[in-house]
């Protein structure tokens, strides 16, 4: 069974990536815990039920799927309590907890297939893809374009300084779908019309972290640039994601560690590491998401009506 703190470790190191992998891991340890946490009083289990998700929660800062999962469950456990069902002894809470894990877990699955269904009927047949980063979002996008018998060639970097450009370059070969990788530095140039008719790129489809409260997105580092190439050169650009991932939080870009750029370079040299970079909506073409293929002006009214929950902050 997941262990909390080393669930919390594994998170912080990135041995544990990716938002869906991250929540799952999070409300895992976090039921795990719970159901072996022994006490009698139900404020003190729902209190504890909130700390502990509040510390699995901002174990990742840009991670919202997280924070919202935990709303969820929360909420679940309030409205228990609230109505004052049979489950709303300590008992009958962890039963609750344990079904409300099970419930969320659906609804990300669920969601994931709808949105593999419209971002690959968007997918034309022969188009070329640039991708950046491992998203496994986009990996099922590309997977459904090809069960639905649709020709395709996906180019994508290698995301260093992780080098997760290669776990895409993996699942693509695993999917036989046709893969170009060239280093960071060499995309946006590649993405956009100015490297000539060798290789025309139709359109950009990557993941996203966060939609932020204007709407805009963070996306792995080197983003930004992608974006702004391809918006340049009139190539549209999809995000996809779960609106799940919205937030009403300002969020910091993450720095990580310099070590993870040079490990053993000069003490001399300051190194700045961002995980993220921020697109803005102008470079958005649309949200590839579970209720369809969406405009950035938009997001807000999906939200409200499917995930009213998620915009009641966390405390």
């Amino acid at each position: 069974m997941p262990n909390l703190n080393q669930t919390i470790k594994d998170i912080k190191s990135i041995k544990i990536q990716g938002a869906s992998n991250i929540c799952r891991a999070s409300i895992a340890a976090w039921y795990d815990y719970l159901s072996r946490w022994r006490v009698r009083q139900v404020g003190s289990y729902l209190s504890e039920a909130k700390r502990v998700g509040n510390l699995l929660a901002k174990t990742r800062p840009d991670e919202p799927l997280a924070v919202n999962a935990f709303k969820y469950l929360n909420k679940r456990l309030e409205d228990a309590r609230r109505v004052k069902n049979p489950q709303s002894d300590v008992a009958g809470l962890k039963k609750l907890s344990k079904q409300a894990v099970a419930d969320w877990s659906t609804l990300i699955h669920e969601n994931g297939k709808r949105l593999a269904f419209w971002g690959a009927k968007m997918i034309k047949n022969k188009e070329n893809i640039f991708t950046h980063c491992h998203s496994r979002t986009v990996i099922n996008v590309l997977a459904k374009a090809k069960e639905d018998k649709k020709k395709i060639h996906v180019y994508h970097d290698e995301t260093r300084p992780l080098m997760q450009g290669r776990l895409t370059a993996e699942d693509l070969a695993r999917l036989n779908i046709e893969s170009t990788m060239v280093v960071d530095a060499a995309a946006a140039f590649l993405v956009s019309n100015f490297s000539g008719d060798k290789v025309k790129i139709d359109k950009v489809i990557i993941g996203f972290d966060v939609i932020l409260p204007d709407n805009s997105a963070l996306n792995k580092i080197g983003s930004f640039g992608i974006a702004l190439a391809a918006y340049t050169s009139k190539i549209p650009v999809y995000l996809a994601g779960s609106l799940l991932k919205k937030t009403t939080q300002k969020m910091e870009i993450e720095l990580r560690a310099k070590k993870e750029v040079w490990a053993n370079g000069p003490k001399e040299t300051q190194i700045v590491n961002f995980a993220f970079d921020r697109i803005p909506t102008q470079l958005i073409t649309g949200y590839i998401t579970e209720f369809g293929i969406i405009k950035p002006s938009e997001v807000d009214k999906y939200v409200k009506k499917y995930y009213p929950w998620t915009l009641k902050n966390q405390n």
